[in-house]
C-alpha cells in the first residue's frame, strides 16, 4: 500500500517561514507581474543614475564600448558607384537638422541616447516620421516610457500596458497620453518600441536593466553615508574632558572657565578632571570589504566585471584581468547586435526607401529598386574599436585565424571599428605616394 506524501517532491516548491517571502511568486504572463513595479523601479533607477557614481560609471562605459562615437554604416550592394552615394547622404542625414525632428542631436548622440536610456529606463519609444517635402524624408521623434497610455483598454487581451496587438499577439498600435493628458496612437509600423528582452514571449514593455541591483544600490548609499556622517563627526571632535568617575563633563555657562591662548580657547581643568584624545578612526574594520561585496553584487547584477563596474585592478593579475575583459567585450557585443538589429536596421532601411521615394538618389535604378529593395539596404555596420590585452599575442593569434580560414580580413577590420575596403584603398595611395617619392617600402 502506498504512503500519502505529505511534503513538496522538490525542494524549491515548498512554502516555509524561512522561505516566507517566496510567497509573492506567481506564474501570471510577463506583462501582468511587471505593470505594478515597472514605473516605480524605473522612478528609482533615473535618481540613483543622477546620484550614485557606480552606476553612472558602469552605464557610461557600457555605452563608451558600445556605442563609441557612433555606430557607422557601410553600404555593401554590388553597385560601388551607389555605395558611395548613399554613405555620403547616409553621413549627411546623420547630423541634427536632418534626422531629428526637434533639431537637438545627431544620430550617434542619438544611439548613446538610446542606449543609455534602455538601460536605466528599460525602454525607449522612437517614431518614425516621413515628411515628404524634406530632402531626407525620414525624421525621428522619441517618446519617453512615461507617455504610454496605461488606460487604454479594448479588451483584457488586446491591449497590454498601452500596447494594442492583433489575435496573434503582434503589436499593431502603441497608445500614449501627451503632456496635457490627450491621447494619441502610432501605428507598430511607424514605431520602434527599444527594449532588452527578458525570457518570458509574453513581454512588450520593457523594465529598467537595474531591476536586480537597485535595493543593493540603495543600502549601499545609505551605509556610505552614514560612515562618512560618523568620521566626520569624530573627525571634529579633538578632546574630550572626563570627570573623576570617567564620564564625559557636561559644561554650563556658569561652569565655564576659558582663557584665550593665541586665537585657541583653552579651559582650566579642575581637581580630577582630565582630557581624553579622541581617535578620529572608526572602530569599525569591515567598511572596504563591505564595499568591495556590495559593489561585486551590482556588478554581477548589471552583468559586467567587478573591474569594469569599479575600475579596481589592484587585486588582479594579468590572466584575470584579460578574462574579465573578454566577458565584458561579450556583454558590448550583444548590445551592439542589439541595437543594430532593432533599431539602426530599421532606420536605415526605411532611410534608403524613403530616399529613393523622392527621388534623392542619382545613381539608384529605380525600377530595378522597387522589383527588389532588398539587396539595397546590404551595409555593414562598423562598431568601436575592440581594445586587445596583449595587443602582439592577439594580433598574431587573428593572423592565424586567416590563415586557417576561420575568419576574414574584413571581419578583423569590422573588430577595430575600421572598413576593409577603406584600408585597402589607403594603403594603394600610400604606396603610389611613396613611389613617387622614391621610397622603397620593402614591407610592401
Amino acid at each position: 500500500m502506498l504512503k500519502s506524501l505529505s511534503a513538496n517532491f522538490y525542494e524549491g516548491g515548498r512554502y516555509t517561514l524561512a522561505n516566507n517571502d517566496f510567497q509573492n511568486a506567481s506564474n501570471a504572463p510577463f506583462e501582468e507581474l511587471a505593470t505594478t513595479d515597472r514605473d516605480t523601479m524605473r522612478a528609482r533607477a533615473r535618481w540613483l543614475f543622477a546620484n550614485n557614481p557606480i552606476i553612472a560609471n558602469i552605464d557610461k562605459s557600457i555605452i563608451n564600448n558600445t556605442i563609441g562615437q557612433g555606430i557607422s554604416v557601410q553600404p555593401a550592394t554590388s553597385n560601388e558607384d551607389f555605395n558611395k552615394e548613399v554613405e555620403d547622404k547616409w553621413l549627411e542625414w546623420c547630423e541634427k537638422e536632418n534626422c531629428d525632428i526637434t533639431n537637438r542631436f545627431n544620430f550617434n548622440t542619438m544611439q548613446r541616447m538610446i542606449l543609455g536610456q534602455r538601460m536605466t529606463d528599460g525602454e525607449i519609444g522612437i517614431q518614425l516620421v516621413i515628411r515628404s517635402k524634406r530632402e531626407f524624408p525620414l525624421t525621428l521623434q522619441f517618446i519617453e516610457a512615461d507617455y504610454f497610455d496605461k488606460t487604454f483598454i479594448i479588451g483584457s487581451d488586446t491591449v497590454v500596458e498601452g500596447v494594442e496587438l492583433d489575435k496573434y499577439g503582434m503589436p499593431i498600435r502603441y497608445h500614449f497620453r501627451d503632456r496635457v493628458g490627450k491621447p494619441f496612437s502610432i501605428k507598430a509600423k511607424n514605431f520602434i518600441n527599444y527594449f532588452l528582452p527578458e525570457n518570458r514571449f509574453t513581454q512588450y514593455r520593457g523594465i529598467s536593466e537595474y531591476k536586480q541591483t537597485i535595493i543593493d544600490l540603495k543600502n549601499f548609499a545609505a551605509f556610505n553615508e552614514a560612515t562618512i556622517k560618523s568620521a566626520r563627526a569624530r573627525a571634529n571632535i579633538a578632546y574630550v574632558i572626563e570627570t573623576e568617575n570617567g564620564l564625559p563633563k557636561k559644561m554650563s555657562s556658569g561652569d565655564q572657565q576659558l582663557e584665550e591662548i593665541n586665537g585657541v580657547f583653552v579651559e582650566y581643568l579642575k581637581s580630577g578632571e582630565r582630557l581624553k584624545v579622541i581617535d578620529p578612526t572608526s572602530s569599525g574594520t569591515g567598511y572596504k570589504d563591505f564595499v568591495e561585496h556590495t559593489i561585486r553584487l551590482i556588478a554581477a547584477a548589471r552583468n559586467v566585471s567587478y573591474e569594469l563596474a569599479f575600475r579596481d585592478f589592484t587585486n588582479t593579475n594579468f590572466s584575470s584581468a584579460r578574462a574579465s575583459l573578454l566577458q565584458d567585450q561579450k556583454v558590448f557585443k550583444e548590445n551592439q547586435e542589439s541595437i543594430i538589429d532593432y533599431v539602426i536596421k530599421p532606420i536605415y532601411r526605411l532611410f534608403i526607401k524613403t530616399t529613393a521615394m523622392s527621388s534623392r538618389f542619382e545613381r539608384l535604378d529605380a525600377t530595378d529598386f522597387w522589383k527588389s529593395p532588398s539587396k539595397y539596404y546590404k551595409a555593414n555596420f562598423i562598431v568601436p574599436e575592440v581594445v586587445y590585452v596583449d595587443p602582439l599575442k592577439e594580433i598574431n593569434a587573428k593572423a592565424k585565424e586567416v590563415e586557417l580560414g576561420v575568419t576574414t580580413l574584413t571581419e578583423i577590420a569590422k573588430s577595430k571599428g575600421k572598413d576593409f575596403a577603406d584600408i585597402v584603398r589607403q594603403r594603394v595611395e600610400e604606396q603610389r605616394l611613396m613611389k613617387e617619392a622614391g621610397i622603397d617600402n620593402e614591407s610592401e
